[in-house]
């Protein structure tokens, strides 16, 4: 497998986050793992958690739910709706889970062809405050991003 990779991650306003990491697949394969209720469950979320898919309505409104459950059998829900879908390009949709400040934000996820079967993913968050903003990156986002993309590599790698 390859080195490990990890988002790069910045901040264009005080309100924006933008994550890109590089994986080595192509990218409607990346783009498909991504709104597939039968790949997500395989990589997405930490690895301590197992995730179920109780909605994905890939669509202009179409609602999505996952349900990460602990070891420790306690659950957690992140939800949101979808606004775009543009096949293999881009989507965007809310995203929310449960105690996290404020309402849900928008996310765009754009998957960028690299060539020779390479997919740079690059996602945009906006926030409607800086304390909405400070409170997801406190809730150990980083960390957990980073762990599910690690998951998704893996699951790409062997495809």
């Amino acid at each position: 497998m390859t080195e490990q990779r990890k988002f790069k991650i910045s901040f264009p306003t005080e309100l924006e986050l933008v994550m890109e990491r590089e994986f080595d697949a192509p990218r409607e394969l990346v783009f498909n793992a991504h709104l597939d209720p039968e790949i997500i469950p395989l990589w997405w979320g930490p690895r301590q958690y197992k995730t179920r898919v109780e909605a994905l309505d890939a669509r202009p409104g179409g609602q999505w739910r996952f349900i990460q459950r602990g070891e420790d059998g306690n659950e957690i829900a992140f939800f949101g709706e979808y606004r775009l879908i543009s096949p293999h390009d881009k989507f965007v949709n809310t995203f929310g889970f449960d105690g996290m400040p404020g309402e849900p934000g928008e996310e765009e996820y754009n998957f960028i062809d690299l060539g020779n079967g390479r997919t740079l993913l690059r996602t945009y968050s906006k926030f409607k405050s800086k304390e909405e903003l400070e409170g997801v990156l406190a809730s150990g986002m980083e960390w957990g991003a980073n762990e599910t993309y690690d998951r998704l590599d893996e699951y790409l790698a062997a495809k």
